[in-house]
């Protein structure tokens, strides 16, 4: 992981000129996908307030169990991301941003946890949970689902905690059938075919 960090600093002249301190990473998440952050904390004004954003590079998805079965209770069985990039600005009490999450051939179980802690799979409700995900996104020649970002902060937790719900948001929200958490960009696509 590479981590560069830029304008640490509590002196009034140079924040007259630089009011923000910006974290860039670059790791490979889980040892397989190109993983890019930035992070912009202001340091005068408003502090409680910063922004962040990001990208994915190409990897299998079920490399990212480990992070999904505690937190989803669902284990990935197949799927390739093409790519994520993701955006949002948060707040003491919230964050809210956009994604566009490119994948194919998402397939999932929905897991049970039963007596003395071994992780079942749940049948039915997979097989339910498979009909009705979106296999894909983009789907056939359809323009690609941008979802919403929204998380309500833990406070007992952390910022990278904070920052993770909030990108998992917009992982649910474009996988997830309806259209409740996706931005409706058609008019701005339709101008794009028609130049």
């Amino acid at each position: 992981m590479d981590i560069l960090v830029v304008n640490i600093t509590n002196d009034p002249e140079k924040l007259k000129k630089n009011k923000s301190m910006k974290i860039y990473s670059t790791s490979m998440l889980m040892n397989k996908g190109l993983l890019k952050a930035k992070i912009f904390l202001p340091l005068t004004g408003k502090i409680d307030t910063f922004s962040f954003s990001g990208s994915l590079g190409y990897m299998k998805m079920e490399k990212l169990n480990s992070i999904v079965i505690p937190n989803a209770s669902l284990k990935i069985k197949t799927g390739i991301i093409e790519n994520v990039s993701f955006s949002a600005n948060a707040n003491n009490d919230y964050a809210k941003g956009r994604m566009e999450f490119l994948y194919k051939d998402l397939d999932v179980d929905i897991l049970k946890t039963i007596d003395g802690g071994e992780i079942k799979e749940k049948k039915i409700l997979s097989y339910l949970a498979n009909k009705i995900i979106k296999k894909s996104n983009p789907i056939g020649d359809k323009p690609p689902r941008i979802a919403e970002m929204y998380f309500e902060r833990d406070k007992n937790k952390g910022i990278l905690n904070y920052i993770w719900k909030t990108v998992f948001s917009g992982i649910k929200a474009t996988t997830s059938p309806g259209k409740k958490h996706i931005v409706d960009d058609s008019k701005k696509h339709s101008k794009k075919k028609k130049k």
